[in-house]
Parts: C-alpha cells; structure tokens; sequence
C-alpha cells in the first residue's frame, strides 16, 4: 500500500464516530448502523443492537 492511500483510510474509530453523525442527522438507520458497526468491529451483528426485521415505519430504499 502506497503512502497516500494509508493516508486516505480512516481509522476505526472515525468511521465509527462517521456512522454516528449519521445516525444522529437521519441519513443511517441504527440497525443498519449497528450492522457495520459490528462488521468493523469484527463481532457478532446481534451482539451491537442489530435486529434484521423488516421495519414497516422506514422508507424503503
């Protein structure tokens, strides 16, 4: 990997806080959140909150 693509990743820590503001301004639902939370984190998906029902009350994408 080259010096400039190791510059353009991003730590876990700040695509965590991303998927946050996220959430926090609407744009990432908090299952769908706590899915790539848990992927990041290498973990169980149910374990951060993570529930794959379908939700009647969200827009479909």
């Amino acid at each position: 990997m080259s010096e400039q693509e190791e510059a353009c990743m991003l730590s876990q820590q700040e695509l965590l806080r991303i998927i946050e503001q996220g959430v926090e301004n609407g744009r990432i639902t908090p299952h769908l959140a706590a899915y790539i939370a848990a992927e990041l984190l290498n973990t169980e998906a149910h374990s951060t909150g993570y529930d794959e029902r379908i939700r009647f009350d969200e827009p479909a994408s």
